[in-house]
């Protein structure tokens, strides 16, 4: 991550974790020419919620197909991990019926970051994990 910034980090970490798995993992990145890296804390913030999506998504999600998206424009990085698993009731979740230690870090993970988390997700539906992070113009600054 800190030699190879987090588009080369999660493109290496999605195609070792695709040869652990019996379905398809794909990653894509959308990146503007030229623009900075992001903020170490940001590149890191949003590495490990990727990983634990992923993780969540192989223990629990009997999923048939995994993406995860980058998207760096000057405005703003945006992380979308998505999969087209068995879903879960979101507000059920929420409420505390299940505890989830998982999403629960991934949401305190994004807000130390002052990034927008959502999730989306329905039974039979999949599920959808994105994370906004808005970036303060052309030079980042931290």
């Amino acid at each position: 991550l800190d030699d190879y910034g987090l588009d080369q980090a999660l493109c290496r970490y999605v195609e070792e974790m695709a040869k652990r798995v019996v379905f398809p993992m794909d990653y894509q990145c959308a990146n503007q020419p030229d623009l900075p890296r992001v903020p170490n804390r940001i590149e890191i913030t949003l590495y490990r919620i990727a990983q634990e999506a992923i993780t969540n998504i192989i223990r629990h999600a009997q999923a048939s197909r995994v993406s995860v998206i980058l998207i760096h424009s000057p405005e703003e990085v945006c992380l979308i991990v998505e999969d087209n698993g068995v879903g879960f009731d979101v507000a059920a979740v929420e409420r505390g019926a299940k505890t989830s230690l998982g999403l629960i870090g991934m949401k305190e993970r994004a807000a130390l970051v002052g990034a927008e988390f959502a999730l989306y997700s329905r039974l039979h539906e999949g599920t959808t994990v994105r994370v906004r992070v808005p970036l303060n113009g052309a030079g980042y600054g931290d």
